[in-house]
Order: structure tokens, then C-alpha cells, then sequence
């Protein structure tokens, strides 16, 4: 499988000169991605776009490719197919490794990038997998920035089934509250204080669970946020 990440190098709003091949190896080398055997990398850059589809095979092997390795067991080619672009492909059989792998990159070489030429314009949103072998479409995503992203607005767009679930929670609780003071104030019977009592004690349920759940999503929240670029897959 490959997945295709662009980068965004210069726009019509920050316009600047194009990076050259060694500039970008020289981000690429800052973070660790460039294999150590030139040989060998040349080899291995070789074969990898021997294999990749004919739709893209010569557009990429004339694009100053780059052999990369995030990981190993990782590749990936680097290349500047299209002016004010860099094209990022990671390639592995592991669909999970390909997503982790794409999430460190767009975390990781902004970072680098900014270090290197002092800007930093983000990847383009969409993220696509596909087979290696052909323009098969597997799954797709979008790059997201978290940083504008608070406590709530990260309940209702990322974990939105614990905000209904605490939702719920709420208004039970409320409702219990509610319902035991009403029959504390209008009646005074035994029957009714055994009323009350179960009343009680669900809503100190229901509250209990609402702040359990909302202590562990502030939790989350403060990991999650501090990642600052994730992607969104299409089945999450």
C-alpha cells in the first residue's frame, strides 16, 4: 500500500523560492529518515518506482525522488512533482503502520521544515491510501489542525459519543434532583421517602458516572491536544 501526503512548500499568499533537492534532504537528514548506503538507497529508490503504477511511475522518477525510511521496514519516496509541493509516499503492507507512520509525518516534518527555512504552511488536508499497484482508493482522511480546538469543541467533533453519553447522564441526573426535591416539598409519607431515596441515589449514580467520564476526557484532551496535527480517517 502507498499513501500520499502533500506539502505545502510556497502559496500565492507566501510566496517563496522553490526548495531545491538538497534543501530537502538536509530536513530529511535532521530527522533521521535518510538511509546511510547510498547504494544501496539508490537500488532500493530504483525498484520501488519500477513497481509503483504507470499512471505515476514517470512522473515520479522524474521529479528528483527521494528514498526515505521513517521506520524500519518503512519507505517512502520524496519528491517535487509539482511546483510549490512536496509529495510524501509512505509504503508498507501494514495499513495500521501507514496510518501511525503518516500521523508522526505530519507532525514531524512540519517541525523540521520550520527549523530549516523558518515557515511552516501545513500539509494540503487530504490523505489518500491506495494498493502500490494501481490507483485503487483504500481509505482516505484529512489533515486536521487541533490547535484552535477547545475542551468542548473537542467533545462534540472528536469524542461525540461520550458527549452524548455525558449529556444523557446530566439530564438523568437533573431529572432525579428535580423529582426527589418535588417530593420532599409537596409529600411526607413513608412511601414517598422510599421514593426519594432511590431518587437519591440515582442521581449520585448518575453524577458520579457524568464526572468520571469528564475527568477522563479533560485527561485526553490535554494528550491529544498537545499533538497539535493529527489526520481524520473516514471510518473514525
Amino acid at each position: 500500500m502507498r499513501l500520499l501526503l502533500r506539502y505545502i512548500t510556497s502559496d500565492p499568499t507566501n510566496p517563496h523560492p522553490e526548495t531545491s533537492a538538497d534543501e530537502v534532504k538536509r530536513v530529511l537528514s535532521e530527522l533521521g529518515w535518510l538511509p546511510t548506503d547510498a547504494g544501496f538507497a539508490a537500488a532500493k529508490l530504483a525498484e520501488i518506482i519500477e513497481h509503483l503504477p504507470g499512471t505515476i511511475r514517470a512522473q515520479v522518477a522524474g521529479a528528483e525522488p527521494i528514498l526515505i525510511s521513517t521506520r524500519p521496514g518503512t519507505w517512502g519516496i520524496v519528491s517535487h512533482e509539482n511546483s510549490r509541493r512536496l509529495h510524501i509516499r509512505l509504503l508498507h503492507d501494514d495499513l495500521q503502520t501507514l496510518r501511525e507512520e503518516a500521523e508522526d509525518v505530519v507532525r514531524q516534518f512540519p517541525e523540521a521544515f520550520h527549523v530549516a527555512f523558518r515557515r511552516d504552511l501545513g500539509f494540503e488536508a487530504d490523505v489518500v491510501i491506495r494498493r502500490f499497484d494501481s490507483e485503487e482508493r483504500m481509505v482516505a482522511g484529512k489533515v486536521q489542525d487541533v490547535r484552535d480546538y477547545g475542551f468542548w469543541r473537542y467533545l462534540k467533533r472528536v469524542r461525540r459519543r461520550e458527549f452524548l453519553t455525558m449529556t444523557t447522564l446530566f439530564v438523568l441526573t437533573s431529572l432525579s434532583v428535580a423529582s426527589s426535591v418535588l417530593i420532599f416539598s409537596l409529600w411526607s409519607s413513608h412511601a414517598f421517602d422510599y421514593w426519594r431515596g432511590y431518587l437519591d441515589r440515582g442521581a449520585t449514580a448518575f453524577l458520579t458516572a457524568t464526572l468520571t467520564i469528564l475527568i477522563t476526557m479533560i485527561l485526553e484532551y490535554r494528550a491529544w491536544s498537545n499533538l497539535r496535527v493529527r489526520i481524520k480517517w473516514a471510518f473514525e
